[in-house]
């Protein structure tokens, strides 16, 4: 990853901490934060990167959409990598919209499909599965939801906390 791609001032934000995975059993873990250098075409690139304490840090893959990433490690494949940086932590604005939605986009047979939006683009259409007990649950990041079919409306679902 040659040259510099996100310079001094760039803002950016914690995206989650990851465990590595070895033979061994689980490592330690690192730190994953996005940084938001430049406006290309209109659009914001990111960059993101998964810091070590060794001080190196492996750029996360641009084909991979971070707002999906539930798991990562620069060992599940490959990675350039470079020097961790050097950041001070202090409340920035971040110039994007950073919301995650989901929306019943209809039914497919007798299940559900969601959508999913990360800042008012669709990212994600997911079928539910019909759990054990009958019901289609959405594990979201707020929590667990439960969805059913609204009773004399085929058009609608029914959504509730799930126990």
């Amino acid at each position: 990853m040659p040259g510099v791609q996100a310079p001094k001032g760039a803002p950016g934000y914690y995206a989650g901490t990851f465990h590595s995975f070895s033979q061994r059993g689980v490592g330690e873990p690192s730190e994953l934060w996005c940084f938001l250098p430049k406006v290309v075409g209109g659009k914001r690139d990111s960059i993101c990167l998964l810091r070590s304490d060794t001080g190196v840090a492996a750029s996360a893959p641009t084909r991979m959409n971070p707002w999906l990433w539930t798991q990562f490690s620069p060992a599940s494949g490959t990675f350039d990598y470079t020097h961790a940086p050097v950041f001070e932590l202090r409340p920035v604005e971040i110039p994007a919209e950073l919301q995650l939605e989901y929306r019943f986009a209809g039914w497919q047979g007798d299940k559900p499909r969601i959508a999913a939006f990360a800042g008012g683009s669709e990212i994600q259409t997911t079928v539910l599965s019909r759990q054990a007990d009958g019901r289609f649950v959405l594990k979201a990041v707020a929590g667990v939801v439960s969805l059913s079919a609204a009773p004399g409306n085929p058009d609608q679902v029914v959504v509730a906390v799930a126990p």
